[in-house]
This record gives structure tokens, C-alpha cells and sequence, in this order.
């Protein structure tokens, strides 16, 4: 059986890495602290906050004028966050773990300055809004 598998093998060609792969953004460059999210907010930059934790957690907790998209609904409803593709997207949860699986995910889809508020909004509350209640 070994003998045939190394038969078909023995001439393929591994595949090409994909474009996609060249296009990440390296891996300090995906995360943003809540002070500097607070500061280009105060600067007014074009900046999109989308949330992506259940309807549920945002009722207890929420940063105004962010989009909320659930994290299921992020293929579904990507669409509504921009229409460029390099826009500056901040994507925060309760802690970041789950941002960090949306963002990956938006990097698929072609947003490639998407990255990730450390801390999610519990920092938030800790480092710039107390009023913005902890879960």
C-alpha cells in the first residue's frame, strides 16, 4: 500500500501558497489597547468599534456607537461594516478571545486592518468608562 501512495505522489508538486497568506498583517499589529481606541476616537478617526458578543451581553454592557453583529453573524452580516476593505476595524467581546476568532475571520474576508481591542470591554470599563457596568 505504501509503494502505491508514494506512486501517486512522486511527481506532485506542492501547492503555491495562496495570495491571501501574503496579505496577513504580522501579529503586532493585531491588537490595539482601549486607551489608544479611546484616543482615535477622540480624534475622530474613521474608525469602526463592532461588537460581537451576544444581544444579551450588550444589554449589560455596551460602548456607544458601536455596530453590534453577534460573532455567528459576522459572514452573514459583514457587509455592514464597510464597504472598504481598508478600513480600520476594532472588534472587542467581553475579554478578546473571541474578537480575536472575528478578526481572523475578517482578515479572510479582505479586511486587513481589522484587529482587536485587548481586553474586550471589561478593560474598557477598567481603564477608560467605569460607568460602562463589568459582567
Amino acid at each position: 500500500m505504501l509503494h502505491w501512495i508514494k506512486r501517486l505522489f512522486a511527481n506532485a508538486e506542492a501547492p503555491a501558497p495562496s495570495k491571501r497568506t501574503d496579505e496577513i498583517p504580522p501579529a503586532e499589529s493585531h491588537e490595539i489597547s482601549p486607551i489608544e481606541v479611546k484616543q482615535k476616537l477622540d480624534e475622530n478617526s474613521a474608525l469602526i468599534l463592532v461588537d460581537v458578543r451576544t444581544q444579551e451581553e450588550r444589554e449589560q454592557a455596551s460602548i456607544p456607537g458601536s455596530l453590534h453583529i453577534p460573532r455567528n453573524d459576522i459572514h452573514a452580516r459583514y457587509s455592514e461594516i464597510s464597504d472598504d476593505p481598508s478600513a480600520e476595524i476594532i472588534v472587542f467581546c467581553h475579554y478578546g478571545i473571541e474578537s480575536e476568532q472575528v478578526m481572523h475571520q475578517l482578515w479572510g474576508l479582505g479586511f486587513q486592518n481589522a484587529k482587536i481591542m485587548s481586553g474586550g470591554i471589561d478593560a474598557w470599563s477598567v481603564e477608560i468608562d467605569p460607568k460602562v457596568r463589568r459582567y
